[in-house]
């Protein structure tokens, strides 16, 4: 079966409708004529082609949106968007149903086999149509709510994740002026550790002279002493 684009569905979706109501006023016609006591075979044959028209549309149609829903961003729907294809399809499917039922009315054709063949379930066969109807739009109902309450927990899941990649960006700056700050205590460190190393070298070389002073001096104080002795000796 070939995908549809966005585009070629709306469009097919529409055709559908068109022959929906067109099947429809065509078995309603019958009908009044088999109120009658009369019958068209031609207008019978036509209206089973249209229903099995009608079905190998709606599978069509079910098929691509399924594809669609699980690739949204690949056909540019956003998701309201595919909730209210399925909900226009569902009601669809009703209006369908419907008008299987109305055909087979006048028993031309088992009920049971028209309906199966548009999806009719065992909770829905034995229904009359405002009981399907009415079932119909309690699922579609029950659907809306759990696609609003997923809707619900995405939004809030998106804006937890928000918060967590804000945290993460004040604790990214926070770390990055961490490591300025470090690298600039560094640096400075590595400086002073240079100054104190020429300080030291510094006054290890003033204490050597000093040294060499004091011994010059006690030399000399020496010698005089000494060369004195023996002037006066």
């Amino acid at each position: 079966m070939t995908n549809l684009t966005s585009d070629e569905w709306l469009n097919e979706f529409d055709d559908l409708e068109r022959s929906v109501e067109e099947t429809t006023s065509l078995i309603r016609e019958l009908n009044r004529l088999k109120m009658k006591g009369s019958s068209n075979a031609a207008q019978s044959s036509k209206i089973r082609k249209n229903l099995k028209v009608i079905q190998d549309q709606f599978e069509k149609l079910q098929s691509s949106l399924e594809k669609m829903a699980q690739s949204r961003n690949s056909y540019g729907l956003v998701e309201e968007e595919v909730r209210r294809r399925k909900n226009d399809l569902n009601k669809m499917k009703i209006k369908i149903e419907q008008a299987n039922n109305e055909s087979t009315k006048g028993g031309t054709t088992t009920t049971q086999q028209s309906q199966i063949a548009f999806g009719e379930t065992e909770v829905t066969q034995n229904m009359t149509n405002n009981e399907i109807y009415n079932h119909q739009q309690d699922v579609m109902k029950k659907q809306d709510d759990s696609l609003d309450l997923l809707s619900n927990t995405i939004r809030k899941q998106k804006e937890i994740g928000n918060q967590i990649g804000e945290e993460l960006d004040v604790h990214s700056k926070l770390i990055d002026d961490i490591t300025r700050d470090t690298d600039r205590v560094d640096h400075k460190l590595t400086h002073q550790t240079g100054r104190i190393e020429k300080l030291m070298h510094s006054t290890r070389a003033r204490w050597l002279f000093l040294c060499i002073c004091l011994l010059i001096i006690i030399l000399v104080i020496l010698g005089s002493t000494h060369w004195g002795k023996d002037i006066w000796g």
